[in-house]
């Protein structure tokens, strides 16, 4: 059985660190697959603001 395919589409403002980084990729499928992964694997599969929040309150030194 075949894995189901699933498109998204993003807009950017054109001149944003995140279009530059999309811009500089060779594959972007790819890159952006691992860099998912990579937050993933870090901060779970949450919502990534939310999961971000709990990680810095976890792991904030200035308490």
């Amino acid at each position: 059985m075949a894995k189901e395919k699933t498109g998204y589409s993003f807009r950017f403002d054109s001149d944003s660190q995140t279009v530059k980084w999309l811009n500089a990729q060779e594959n972007r499928t790819v890159s952006l697959d691992l860099l998912i992964k990579l937050a993933a694997n870090k901060y779970g599969v949450g919502d990534l603001p939310t999961q971000l929040t709990e990680w810095v309150s976890k792991h904030d030194t200035d308490k």
